[in-house]
């Protein structure tokens, strides 16, 4: 295990801490994996039987991998394909998941079955569930009744109880979920993904970890606050399933991701206490048209002290299964004397109720498991004419002398078979990898006439809500993309649009995106002059995009994760899946806001008011952009409190310095500490001063007065001066708190 998460931090007697016979253990868990039964396939063998790792036999996505139906020897197994790249860390992760599986023997607990270990590509093997996960029964369109919903919380906490106190040495899971309790036939859970999981020993009372990768709404905030983890924290991830199996409610509500209550911990407890005395009204998921209610006042006790009582006062697994089951008092529940000897700091418990700022909005949503695809035959052969300006969700078959290809005159754009994609990128191997975000993977590949492209394979989603925005997306994208012709823009190549799997043909951009050239591990850092032109390449992008396309287009989501830089650095703006055209008459359009927060308008920021989207929008996320061309730093940092720290407001004392000086002098020790230290104060003044206008104009105007792109344009350019778009009185805008907080007092043109 890795030796950050099993140090011991505190020197806490009781805190439990990996032996040298279990290290040894792991060190060699690849020579061993055959001695304990497993069988070893070869990547082609689980590409085959995954039909080329396809989204249409995708059953679910998490932090570590997806999950895939494939059929191996006449039997369906689910075959998990974990994400990460081979490092230290996360050949671990693959290991420890292997070790802690072949050893565990329960009814309630996934089967492994093999595992392949090939190149950068790791996979698992395992029984295969036709009902999915609990997720997809909570949350799909079928009905869950109440029997079987008590069935999964009996069943689920006797795995727990098995892995908490019955198996040798015990094990905190981590990362308790719907998602990873699998349901077989007859509805027995099964508890899956051991990917987090930790050993722990009888002696200790917690296991000390710097980090948790668990789902943010599942994880104990009291014990993630001090990083201190027990089997208490699983209880914790417990209480809140309980909670969606009373309440059929998903776990964030996504649409008021600003809204204090918009998880279901945040909905539930003002009104858990009714529910206690029989008031089910607007607390029971309403598709239940029947339950007991004994056994509903028993589930709502258990998930009231699950995620309510700090750490050290809250029931042990095996007693939330005794009261679950019926067989203990609820009054007995929780041993206030007994129940934990480590007694927690009051600070933990006080985090519990502390704002936490929301995650970026479009951030990815753990998914549950989808019925599979069953239509082994779901490419008709025959080549089928498009109507005129529609994007196809299915592809046909070619014959073989076309290599899966067909050109889509409508749309300017080619048009290619899964499978054509699959072999340009040798089946999605992670060699073949080259960028990883909220909406899918990017892959480089080689089509059969020797072009290197970018191939973006997008993201299935189980929430029938959202696979349909993400459809219209998809289809927005290659419309939008199919139009765009501008050297500072990526060039779509073409798609392929197949029932679930969705992908993106692009020009390969060589030398990565921003983000990573400006805060990825990179050998030399972007020197100055390089600067400059990525800023003056995206601001001429931007100005095509909202005064020479046509119709004209809003981005919504400018970020340097979303621009790519060839082998000259000439930037090329991507990602138009959240685009809106604007029409030349129209004054705004009204639109849900989206995009990323550190980039993202702070007009988005209030709720309850109409959000008018305008190209304005992207003028302010180019402006954030630019300011991290200046600082080298992020635009959105989190700390460890939960909160945000934003460049924006970061810099802005800094840039007012600057700007009211007459002189404009960069060279004091306040001012250079707002410029990247990897430039080694090697910057052109002028350009300096310029990029420092634009950037201030850009970010801290109000949102009518912030300048057109073109002026930003002709400002780097040097062909307009820099107080044609700040003049001194406009330094007004500089306060504390901007651009986030409102004015301080009325001004005439506010």
């Amino acid at each position: 295990m890795n030796g950050a998460d099993r140090r011991n931090e505190t020197k806490d007697p009781s805190e439990s801490s990996s032996s040298p016979e279990e290290n040894r253990s792991l060190a060699s868990a690849s020579e061993n994996y055959k001695d304990i039964g497993l069988r070893q396939y070869s990547y082609d063998q689980l590409a085959e039987a995954t039909h080329r790792f396809s989204n249409n036999y995708l059953l679910g996505e998490g932090g570590f991998g997806q999950v895939y139906e494939g059929s191996l020897d006449g039997t369906t197994r689910a075959i998990k394909k974990l994400k990460n790249l081979v490092d230290e860390q996360s050949e671990e992760n693959f290991e420890k998941e292997i070790m802690i599986i072949s050893k565990l023997s329960h009814k309630n607990l996934v089967q492994l079955i093999g595992y392949c270990i090939e190149d950068a590509n790791r996979l698992l093997v395992f029984e295969y569930f036709p009902n999915k996960s609990l997720r997809s029964k909570l949350h799909g369109r079928e009905i869950l009744d109440w029997q079987k919903r008590m069935k999964i919380a009996i069943g689920s906490a006797r795995g727990l109880r098995y892995l908490h106190e019955e198996c040798e040495p015990r094990i905190i899971h981590l990362d308790i979920k719907p998602d990873n309790i699998l349901l077989d036939n007859e509805f027995e859970p099964k508890v899956a993904d051991f990917g987090l999981a930790l050993y722990f020993s009888d002696a200790a009372t917690h296991v000390s970890k710097t980090t948790n990768k668990g789902t943010q709404v599942y994880a104990d905030p009291m014990t993630t606050k001090v990083g201190k983890y027990s089997d208490k924290s699983d209880i914790y991830s417990f209480g809140v399933m309980l909670l969606e199996l009373i309440t059929g409610r998903k776990p964030m509500n996504e649409r008021k991701s600003m809204d204090k209550s918009s998880d279901i911990i945040g909905w539930a407890n003002p009104r858990i206490k009714k529910a206690l005395t029989g008031e089910y009204t607007d607390f029971v998921d309403l598709k239940l048209s029947t339950f007991n209610y004994e056994e509903m006042h028993r589930m709502i006790s258990c998930a009231k002290a699950c995620i309510n009582k700090s750490p050290n006062f809250r029931p042990s697994m095996k007693k939330v299964l005794l009261a679950l089951e019926g067989n203990l008092p609820l009054e007995n529940l929780c041993d206030e004397k007994n129940d934990n000897k480590w007694r927690w700091p009051r600070a933990a418990y006080e985090a519990h109720t502390e704002e936490i700022s929301p995650a970026p909005m479009g951030g990815s949503f753990l998914t549950g498991l989808f019925n599979r695809m069953r239509n082994a035959n779901r490419q008709p052969k025959g080549v089928k004419k498009e109507e005129e300006g529609a994007i196809p969700t299915q592809a046909t078959n070619v014959d073989d002398t076309q290599e899966g290809i067909i050109y889509n005159e409508n749309l300017g754009v080619v048009r290619y078979t899964f499978e054509a994609l699959a072999n340009a990128t040798d089946d999605f191997k992670i060699n073949n990898r080259v960028g990883m975000g909220s909406s899918g993977e990017i892959y480089k590949g080689t089509l059969p006439n020797g072009k290197v492209v970018a191939i973006k394979k997008l993201r299935r989603h189980f929430d029938m809500d959202r696979e349909e925005i993400a459809q219209l997306q998809f289809e927005n994208e290659v419309k939008s993309f199919s139009r765009i012709r501008h050297r500072n823009i990526v060039k779509l190549v073409g798609y392929c649009g197949d029932k679930a799997d969705r992908l993106l043909v692009y020009e390969f951009v060589s030398n990565n995106s921003l983000e990573v050239n400006l805060h990825g591990k990179v050998k030399n850092t972007i020197i100055w002059s390089i600067r400059m032109k990525i800023a003056l390449g995206i601001a001429k992008g931007l100005a095509y995009l909202h005064e020479d396309c046509a119709p004209r287009l809003i981005h919504r989501d400018i970020k340097n994760s979303n621009i790519f830089l060839d082998d000259n650095f000439d930037p090329k703006i991507g990602d138009f899946g959240i685009s809106k055209d604007f029409a030349d008459y129209a004054t705004h359009v009204s639109t849900e806001p989206r995009g990323t927060y550190g980039y993202a308008p702070p007009e988005y920021f209030k709720i309850g008011e109409s959000r008018n989207l305008t190209d304005k929008s992207d003028v302010f996320s180019f402006g954030i952009v630019l300011l991290e061309l200046i600082t080298g730093k992020k635009a959105c940092v989190k700390k460890k409190s939960k909160r945000y720290i934003y460049l924006a407001v970061w810099a802005m004392p800094l840039l007012k310095q600057i700007l009211e000086s007459d002189k404009q002098d960069l060279g004091t020790a306040n001012c250079e500490s707002l410029f990247d230290s990897k430039l080694y104060k090697k910057y052109n003044k002028d350009e300096m001063i310029r990029i420092i206008y634009c950037a201030t104009a850009c970010i801290y105007k109000p949102v009518k007065l912030r300048p057109q792109i073109s002026k930003i344009v002709e400002v780097l350019k040097g062909n307009m001066e820099p107080k044609n778009i700040w003049v001194r009185n406009d330094n007004k805008y500089l306060y504390e708190g901007s651009p986030y907080a409102p004015l301080p007092y009325e001004t005439s043109d506010s």
